[in-house]
């Protein structure tokens, strides 16, 4: 080095997508508990997931990146997420 320098460091919080796949007939109703921001959330959001069967439909199971049959799931979005 020979003079002084400036030097700038920039951080950008990253942002993943929830890919929500429904088998037969209901949603999945999504409530953003932290850091709200649409359809793509940023590192570290706390989502919760609640299924909504349509009538003469009940809800099964979960599949993709969460498991299991809870009828109310809360995943921390630090990736992209298949449901």
């Amino acid at each position: 080095m020979n003079s002084n320098k400036s030097v700038v460091a920039e951080f950008v919080k990253r942002d993943y997508q929830v890919n929500l796949n429904i088998v037969g007939q209901g949603i999945v109703e999504e409530k953003i508990i932290t850091n709200p921001s649409g359809r793509e959330y940023p590192h570290g959001t706390s989502l919760e997931l609640i299924p909504k069967p349509k009538e003469g439909w009940i809800f099964d199971r979960w599949t993709g990146d969460i498991t299991g049959s809870e009828t109310q799931k809360t995943i921390i979005v630090d990736k992209e997420k298949k449901l």
